[in-house]
């Protein structure tokens, strides 16, 4: 549960594990509204979106990336998406290049 806001920010931390330098490396932050069957759709302008970024990590280095912010309304469930994608020739990771979690927002009193 989360207090009213118009607005999601994600803020995520990358870290590169290997030992080489990795560039390119492509993180998507999405929101996508997930209310049950029945609940009235917010206004247009409030049912998520998607932010990009594009980060070059050194060898055991990290990366603090802040993603938005992404429109939202009160009273609603969006799933929150974090995924990243490996630049072209990499291999791809086996689990865990993305993250879902579902939020709700209160409604305004």
């Amino acid at each position: 549960m989360l207090p009213p806001t118009t607005t999601l920010t994600v803020k995520t931390t990358l870290t590169n594990c290997g030992t080489v330098s990795e560039s390119g490396v492509a993180v998507t932050a999405s929101v996508t509204l997930s209310d049950p069957p029945g609940v009235a759709p917010p206004s247009a302008g409030s049912r998520g979106g998607t932010r990009n970024a594009s980060v070059t990590l050194a060898s055991g280095g990290s990366a603090a990336l802040v993603l938005g912010p992404i429109p939202v309304a009160g009273g609603h469930q969006y799933l929150v998406t974090i995924s990243i994608v490996v630049p072209p020739g990499e291999v791809s990771l086996p689990q865990g290049s993305s993250q879902q979690f579902l939020v709700q927002i209160t409604t305004p009193v």
